[in-house]
């Protein structure tokens, strides 16, 4: 029989079927907060709105036709950054979870669970005016909705979470060249002499293992890492030995004697179990947070046909053209697209709370175990319901752009150490008891070993983390400043080419030649775009 929910509040009906719109009695829309987006941002905002406040009306928009944000549109064989009960919303600790269907059908529980509270509706294949006065239908643009939101619209987008595309790539392509998204890997049906994957984040580690899953040979694989990953140990995200590594990465900062570097921390921790990489002969330069196993570190490590020669700038027929040189690929390949990074095209951070808005971002103390997205939005959540003025909310939540590099990442260490939020005595419970938290997760017991020894240690740790981000000469945690400065280096290089020396020019061949040229246009092209972003 089929599976039917419906209730008079909400504008969506559930059949085994999917998601069917269901018109609203009138032309206006009354609310108190419009959410726009139907993520683990959105979903875990509401949770706890609906939860906290008990007269708040929510109506969430979004452009999928269910919820889940992201996990609509990524690949099938998708795994997860962390453990999925960081994933989850609050009311609903989401213990395992291992694929997309798992992650789409536990947002799908959860939205039945907010509209079965009959205060949130939900507008699947709509979009909102940026002022929240309006609900559009995606496919008929006549088709539209006056709303009247009493309190607040919140922007559970601002993040803007991509996946990796083949329709927008951050290189040029030559015509012919055979270029699709993880994605699209599932419903390829023939096969190809060599598998060209470019990238190095969450994306390209899940196509590698697919790859070879589906038995395609290690020599078939070329990887394009423009950086290497500092990875998390899956095995130390276990609730106990995740407590084990907090309170070893403690001691390990205190320990510090000023005169190591941000690589010699991560080193040290490498060899403590919570952190691995690929190459132990390879300093990486990138941490996101993904974490593997040991048994899917062994099985990457099989890939030895690794290019490090920078970001890629053009694919031609037959040869890659990449900041720092050029790799040739016979012709017939096919290249896995898994370099869009949305996290060195964040957005920076802007004050959470402002007069009739709300903008969900990660939170710089909540940042440093995890990019959790679900345990931030509950916690502004939660904030708004208790306190009335925003100059008083912003004091307490620091915002935070997500995690790009090692040195970020200390960076959010040392904001966790200001014990910004904790200086509320409600807003720390909360946190404290929250799921999907980590001190919720690792239970009372681990979490007050952790904080016995941080009462112990904390000075000593804040003072060694300043020193260690000071001499790293890290000028800012925001990520997509650092791109133009890679860039710019990329125009010299090509510009100032081998081919400046007589020696060089009387052997370049003039595809070579040719290579150089374009690569100096596409570089300088990139530039100009680049010219366009603010300075913050």
């Amino acid at each position: 029989s089929d599976l039917f929910f419906k209730h008079s509040h909400s504008c969506i009906q559930f059949s085994d079927a999917g998601m069917t719109f269901a018109e609203p009695d009138s032309s206006t829309v009354l609310c108190d907060y419009l959410v726009v987006g139907a993520g683990v941002q959105g979903l875990a905002f509401a949770d706890v709105l609906i939860g906290s406040d008990k007269e708040a009306t929510v109506v969430i928009v979004d452009r999928n036709s269910q919820p889940g944000g992201v996990y609509n549109h990524t690949h099938s064989f998708m795994t997860l950054e962390s453990h999925s009960y960081y994933t989850g919303v609050g009311s609903m600790p989401l213990e395992a979870a291992s694929s997309k269907d798992d992650m789409l059908a536990y947002f799908q529980c959860t939205l039945q669970k907010l509209l079965a509270s009959g205060r949130v509706r939900f507008f699947p294949r709509c979009t909102a005016s940026a002022d929240g006065s309006s609900i559009t239908a995606l496919l008929n643009p006549e088709r539209n909705w006056k709303v009247d939101v009493r309190r607040k619209v919140v922007d559970a987008t601002y993040s803007r979470v991509k996946v990796p595309t083949a329709s927008h790539l951050p290189y040029a392509v030559e015509e012919g060249v055979n270029v699709v998204a993880p994605s699209q890997l599932s419903s390829i049906s023939r096969p190809f002499f060599k598998y060209v994957v470019i990238g190095g984040g969450r994306a390209a580690i899940d196509t590698v293992l697919w790859l070879l899953s589906e038995h395609v040979a290690p020599e078939q694989l070329c990887w394009v890492r423009p950086r290497d990953a500092w990875l998390v140990s899956k095995e130390m995200m276990e609730r106990r030995k995740y407590a084990d590594s907090m309170l070893a990465y403690n001691e390990t900062v205190a320990d510090l004697q000023g005169h190591e570097s941000v690589d010699d921390v991560f080193l040290k921790i490498e060899s403590l179990g919570a952190l691995c990489r690929i190459d132990t002969e390879t300093m990486p330069s990138m941490f996101h947070f993904a974490s593997v196993s040991k048994e899917e570190l062994g099985k990457l490590r099989q890939v030895k046909d690794v290019v490090r020669l920078g970001h890629v700038l053009r694919v031609a027929s037959n040869r890659i053209i990449l900041e720092h040189g050029s790799v040739k690929i016979a012709p017939g390949a096919l290249y896995i697209n898994c370099a869009n990074s949305w996290i060195r095209d964040a957005r920076p951070a802007v004050p959470i709370f402002s007069p009739g808005r709300i903008t969900l971002q990660l939170l710089a103390e909540l940042t440093a175990s995890t990019q959790n997205f679900a345990w931030s939005s509950a916690t502004i959540a939660y904030l708004e319901t208790i306190y009335p003025e925003d100059k008083q909310k912003n004091e307490l939540l620091l915002p935070a752009v997500p995690v790009d590099t090692p040195s970020q990442y200390m960076r959010f260490c040392l904001a966790e150490y200001a014990d910004r939020l904790w200086r509320d005595r409600r807003l720390a419970n909360f946190v404290m008891n929250s799921a999907p938290g980590r001190w919720r997760c690792i239970g009372a017991a681990d979490t007050a070993r952790f904080f016995k020894q941080q009462e112990v240690r904390q000075s000593l740790c804040k003072q060694n983390l300043s020193r260690l981000i000071e001499t790293t000469e890290v000028a800012t945690c925001r990520p997509h400043l650092e791109v133009p400065l890679v860039l710019s280096s990329t125009v010299t290089t090509a510009l100032n080419s081998p081919a400046d020396s007589p020696r060089t020019r009387s052997t370049a061949s003039s595809e070579d030649l040719q290579d150089r040229a374009l690569d100096a246009e596409l570089v300088l092209r990139d530039l100009e775009e680049l010219s366009n972003i603010t300075a913050f």
